[in-house]
């Protein structure tokens, strides 16, 4: 219910939790996508995907974020 509130839509859980799935009330359910994973490979697979820069980056996109100047933040002063 949690992942619900907070907006996350993938929710992974070990696989020996699936038989409790029937106490997760039905409107609850449909807005989530439940994995059940028994492995940390599996986990792995569905947490750690490609990043959208990324994929434009391999794409030949550079998708690079512009940067101010580098060193001291104007108004700031050094302390000596």
């Amino acid at each position: 219910l949690a992942a619900q509130r907070l907006g996350i839509r993938k929710v992974l859980l070990p696989k020996a939790n699936e038989k409790d799935l029937p106490e997760l009330p039905e409107p609850v359910r449909k807005g989530l996508e439940l994995v059940f994973v028994e492995h940390i490979d599996e986990l792995l697979a569905h947490a750690l995907v490609e990043s959208p820069l990324d994929a434009r980056r391999r794409a030949g996109k550079t998708g690079k974020a512009q940067r101010g100047p580098v060193g001291r933040r104007s108004g700031a002063r050094a302390h000596a």
